[in-house]
């Protein structure tokens, strides 16, 4: 028994996906670190109600962020990773499109942006737009470049690159002005991110080149699209909630409400980090159908619920630190964090449920689910903040996550009883035709 417990093991370490998670563990645990450094400084600084104002700025770009490179880098990494000798165009026709649409969302954003959370914070929208939905999408691009090429630790050192560089201009900063408001702030994270695009641009056109080949760009739009309108409507029911708690309510709670989801999310880098790994993987086992991909997605499930066990306890024990970190402005975050801890249980779901669709060729069947759980968060954040401020913003984000894992599930099961409705077709990849 123990003999056969040891060649287990042994064959779970030296398999692909264990090895690559364990690279973008590290990473993502690196990175952390970091994102934990500058989240307590920018907190502390800017108190609860300025910290509201940052939270509601990157929330309404990050609505608009998926849009930015319409899917290109889940398109890249869609083929790339079948097919290598690709990576040239993709990678072409990924910038190209991340400078159009990319300058497209940036100038709706500055317009319309300031409508919404505050016309004082309008150079603070600038910043934070040119930051995401270009230099930041470019910075994405070439991470999927390089897991797609199958060298996971290239991603897992430009994710930690991306934080390392905001952290060090955020505190150059800090020794520039003791108290910063919410535009030096985002000037700051403006220039940590054109010194990792920069980064990112050389490292993969080094072995890459750059071509654009317009009419394979063309034929990849549409599944582009479907990407991005997914990737949106993620962002969308995990983001508008700090829109509209600006917007319905006050600063102070979406200040209170944003630290509180913040930590949540960083305290999913490990599962986020095994997602990553298995993204290229999901496509892969679509080759053989839906089928194939659900089987994996659910052996997944059954490593990662564990941990998504172990941050509900300890977020649920572990609440009370959070205003001895951030400080006594932040006190009402504990009963918030609270709130939010089942969230990482139910998101090791419908994550690899999510890729489970993408990789079988079911793109679309995802987007219609997340777009209509979309709809509902934005339909019960009316009428549950309205009555409960970031409380009811709180319970409108655990049935949404609730919501996701059932569709996901259910559209799943749904392809594999009816298989000729979900083939995977290879003649779908634009300019093999």
């Amino acid at each position: 028994m123990i003999t056969t417990l040891k060649n287990r093991f042994a064959q779970s370490v030296s398999s692909k996906l264990a090895r690559d998670t364990a690279i973008m563990s590290v990473g993502q645990v690196s990175r952390l670190a970091i994102q934990a450094l500058y989240f307590v400084a920018v907190a502390r600084t800017l108190g609860s109600q300025q910290y509201g104002a940052f939270v509601a700025i990157v929330a309404i770009v990050g609505i608009a962020a998926p849009f930015a490179g319409v899917g290109g880098p889940s398109v890249l990494l869609k083929y790339v990773s079948v097919d290598r000798e690709l990576i040239g165009v993709y990678w072409g026709n990924g910038l190209l499109l991340i400078l159009a649409s990319g300058s497209f969302f940036t100038f709706i954003l500055v317009i319309f942006g300031p409508r919404v959370i505050g016309s004082n914070l309008r150079v603070a929208i600038v910043c934070m737009a040119f930051s995401e939905l270009i230099l930041a999408r470019t910075v994405d691009l070439a991470s999927f470049a390089w897991a797609a090429l199958g060298r996971m630790h290239k991603t897992a050192l430009l994710n930690v690159y991306v934080s390392l560089s905001r952290l060090v201009c955020i505190l150059l900063l800090s020794l520039m002005k003791p108290h910063p408001n919410v535009q030096q702030w985002c000037i700051a994270v403006l220039c940590g991110s054109i010194a990792c695009c920069f980064y990112s641009v050389w490292g993969i056109g080094r072995i890459a080149g750059i071509s654009i080949d317009l009419e394979r760009l063309r034929k990849s739009l549409t599944e582009g699209a479907y990407f991005a309108a997914g990737g949106s409507a993620a962002t969308f029911y995990n983001d508008i909630d700090k829109t509209m708690l600006a917007r319905m309510s006050d600063m102070r709670s979406t200040g209170i409400y944003g630290a509180a989801y913040r930590l949540i999310d960083v305290s999913m880098a490990p599962i986020k980090a095994m997602t990553s790994s298995a993204y290229a993987e999901f496509f892969r086992q679509g080759v053989k159908g839906p089928k194939a991909t659900s089987a994996y997605a659910y052996r997944l499930i059954k490593r990662a619920a564990p941990f998504g066990a172990i941050l509900f306890v300890g977020s649920m024990v572990g609440a009370p630190l959070v205003p001895l970190i951030l400080g006594k402005d932040f006190g009402s975050s504990v009963e918030a964090l609270r709130w939010l801890a089942i969230l990482p249980l139910m998101r090791c779901g419908h994550y690899f449920l999510g890729d489970a669709l993408s990789g079988a060729g079911l793109n679309a069947t995802r987007t219609i689910i997340q777009v209509i759980v979309a709809a509902t968060n934005v339909g019960l954040n009316v009428y549950f903040i309205r009555h409960w401020t970031w409380r009811g913003a709180a319970w409108t984000s655990i049935l949404c996550d609730g919501l996701l894992v059932v569709g996901f599930a259910t559209a799943l099961a749904i392809v594999q009883r009816y298989p000729r409705h979900s083939r995977f077709n290879h003649s779908a990849v634009p300019g093999t035709c």
